[in-house]
């Protein structure tokens, strides 16, 4: 109750781990607003239907588990009713190696059982976390510790405040630099876009009568002019007026029937 109410003092979101039905009673007693399974529940439905009976958000850890035992336990919690959960993917070592993250698995259980998904990481640096990001991780779980040379072995895997805070940064940062999926400039594109992109420009004298030619043409900064994406309509047409070398190509300066 102590760590509880410490917890709300600083706005920090209170949840803990049941390992059998006498703590999920416990921890209902105490009014907890979700719940962490470990990875060892990803293979006990029994527990994890028991939790999810209570209508509480579940975050359920997938270390050591297949997609058969995870889809198993999965419907356990559904068939309570409560859709409210979170797989993680999990590499169960401590700590456990970058090559060993397997972090397309969220996108496999994304997909497979409809749901939102996250990672629990055991690796010693932030790597796995900022890249679990771009995959479609909603959740981050990391280890902290106020001191790494602490006993115990999850130090070693934990972050100390001052690295906990930085991968909250390079988390959030992450964030940002995904955007969105719709394919557009940004603003500050669409004001760099006219002193970066080209426009036609006729690369030698185009005397009046003349049928303009690719040889003709060239293309330069800035784009005040006719864009590169009708060169090939332009080519074929009559210069309607003498085009000096190096100046811009106006649609008024050619006859608009190609020759």
């Amino acid at each position: 109750k102590e760590i509880i109410e410490c917890c709300k003092e600083e706005g920090v979101l209170f949840i803990s781990t049941p390992y059998n039905a006498e703590d999920v009673d416990f921890l209902e007693g105490l009014g907890v607003s979700a719940y962490k399974l470990a990875s060892i529940h990803a293979v006990e439905p029994w527990l994890a239907k028991y939790t999810a009976s209570k209508g509480k958000p579940i975050f359920l850890s997938t270390g050591m588990a297949t997609l058969g035992e995870v889809d198993e336990t999965v419907r356990a919690i559904r068939e309570t009713g409560n859709q409210d959960l979170i797989l993680l993917q999990c590499t169960t070592n401590y700590p456990s190696r970058m090559e060993d993250a397997n972090l397309r698995a969220m996108q496999t259980m994304a997909q497979a059982f409809d749901i939102s998904v996250g990672y629990s990481d055991h690796t010693p640096d932030d790597i796995a976390c900022i890249v679990s990001i771009g995959l479609g991780a909603t959740v981050i779980e990391k280890h902290f510790t106020l001191d790494k040379s602490l006993p115990g072995p999850d130090q070693s895997t934990s972050s100390d405040p001052e690295e906990f805070l930085q991968l909250v940064k390079n988390i959030r940062n992450a964030e940002k630099v995904l955007g969105s999926s719709i394919k557009e400039p940004c603003e500050i594109e669409k004001i760099n876009s006219h002193g970066m992109r080209r426009s036609i420009v006729a690369k030698c004298d185009i005397q009046a009568g003349t049928v303009i030619s690719d040889a003709m043409l060239t293309f330069k900064r800035p784009a005040s002019g006719l864009s590169p994406v009708f060169v090939e309509e332009l080519i074929g047409k009559e210069a309607a007026e003498d085009i000096k070398a190096d100046a811009l190509i106006q649609w008024s300066q050619v006859k608009n029937e190609a020759v």
